[in-house]
């Protein structure tokens, strides 16, 4: 099996030499091999190896045990040992309880590692878990992304890698090794519960599979596994390439021209849609093949909007779909340095004093006679009441109506920084139009420059 191991951290490129690593170990057969491999490939790696061990308080006595076995086989090996103590008490949590303490387990992980300035993070899967990970996500209709498995490695966070050195490795060489190295393992006596799918698939379908239609249907799974790996790493290169063409970023909001999405295969439309809503929400949580569905119906549209799971909304306007979170994003009442910069939401105002300009430079720049406005200047987002006069119009305008006229998707204008006077005056519709009232003029003596700046 070590050799098996070398051959997997080498491949997937795993392990920097000289590395602080941090293993994951429960206690069972399969990390108490992780901890034995990568104590004994220590020397040649030239690693530094720490264990963490997470007690869920979810069995009694035998989760203590298992803390217990830990210490103990850390002592064995002269490894370090932290033990995290969780409470996951059915009574106290809502949702699937697997999900709860995944989800506690990589953050222990990522916060434990980051005080060992570790360079991984090292967790246990072996290659029958990636079948059976491939048959839950089959079961479930996953696409190509979630039939590929678990990853060898993955990033856990910012300069931080999570590294599996056994997913290429039977559960059966597993069990050899420890045998063959006099070690004892615990065992989860919930791993022998058909509660899970997991343990189903396991202890039942597979087995049944082996049994009645085919005796090599690991090694068949492992071939398949592989395949669908490549095939999904070359679609998700394809697809990285056509979001980063395609996309334009706004602070809680992605979005798209539809003609061009529409003109993607099919197979990469789906992974830019799910790449911008990953953008917008951080994760995918709750998506499913039939938002996807809605999405790539509504780039026909000439205007639509729909709900996403994890408060994300999308939008067709103006020949473009719109991702964005549905709160918006506002910009609370600040002061405006002058001379200097502010920050504005996803934007910047950088203020000066001085002469008149000899050219007018763009949208992006504004000039105010100094002697028109009150000081002293602030910036926030828009409010209902507000209203001026566009530079060139006579009247006032409400900035609603102004905004209207300008076609802006209506989530976007809380985003536009707007700049009042001490009176509550707009002056500036940061980026579109300064008010009419404060323009300069031959008479003007000194004019204020502002300028939007991109954060």
């Amino acid at each position: 099996m070590l050799e098996a191991v070398k051959k997997t951290i080498k491949k997937y490129s795993m392990l920097p030499h000289g590395a602080t690593v941090l293993a994951g170990v429960s206690g069972g057969p399969d990390s108490a091999a992780l901890l034995a491999a990568l104590s004994m490939l220590s020397k040649e790696f030239g690693l530094k190896l720490r264990v963490v061990h997470i007690n869920y308080h979810l069995r009694g006595a035998e989760s203590d045990g298992d803390q217990k076995f830990v210490e103990n086989l850390c002592r064995r090996f002269r490894v370090p040992f932290e033990a995290v103590q969780a409470d996951f008490s059915r009574g106290k949590k809502t949702g699937s309880i697997q999900d709860a303490a995944r989800n506690f387990r990589y953050m222990a992980f990522s916060v434990k590692a980051s005080e060992a300035k570790a360079a991984c993070v090292a967790v246990a899967h072996n290659r029958d878990d990636q079948v059976e990970t491939m048959l839950m996500r089959f079961l479930r209709g996953s696409g190509t992304e979630g039939l590929a498995g678990i990853p060898p490695a993955r990033e856990l966070s910012r300069g931080m890698r999570l590294i599996r050195p056994l997913i290429e490795v039977p559960r059966k060489e597993i069990e050899k090794f420890l045998a063959e190295n006099k070690i004892r393992a615990r065992q989860d006596s919930s791993n022998k519960k058909e509660l899970y799918l997991r343990n189903k698939i396991r202890l039942r379908l597979v087995p049944l599979v082996k049994r009645e239609y085919n005796r090599g249907f690991d090694e068949a799974a492992t071939r398949l596994l592989h395949i669908l790996n490549e095939e999904n790493s070359y679609l998700s290169e394809a697809a990285g390439k056509a979001f980063n063409r395609l996309k334009s970023l706004a602070e809680g909001s992605c979005s798209f021209p539809c003609a061009k999405l529409h003109a993607l295969h099919p197979a990469l439309l789906k992974r830019v849609l799910r790449a911008g809503i990953e953008q917008v929400k951080g994760d995918l949580t709750g998506l499913e093949f039939r938002h996807f569905e809605k999405l790539a119906e509504m780039l026909f549209l000439v205007r639509g909007k729909t709900d996403l799971p994890g408060n994300v909304a999308a939008q067709v306007h103006s020949g473009r779909l719109y991702l964005r979170l549905k709160t918006g994003v506002k910009q609370s009442l600040v002061p405006l340095v002058l001379p200097g910069i502010t920050k504005a939401g996803k934007y910047k105002i950088q203020a000066v004093s001085g002469k008149t300009p000899s050219a007018f430079k763009g949208p992006s720049h504004a000039y105010l006679d100094l002697n028109k406005v009150s000081l002293p200047l602030c910036v926030r987002s828009r409010r209902p009441a507000d209203r001026f006069t566009p530079l060139g119009m006579k009247g006032k305008k409400k900035l609603q109506d102004f905004f209207v006229d300008l076609k802006l998707p209506e989530f976007e204008r809380d985003s536009i920084p707007v700049v009042i006077d001490s009176s509550g005056k707009v002056v500036w519709v940061a980026g579109y139009r300064i008010d009419d009232t404060v323009k300069i003029s031959k008479r003007t003596e000194k004019a204020i420059h502002l300028t939007l700046l991109k954060s």
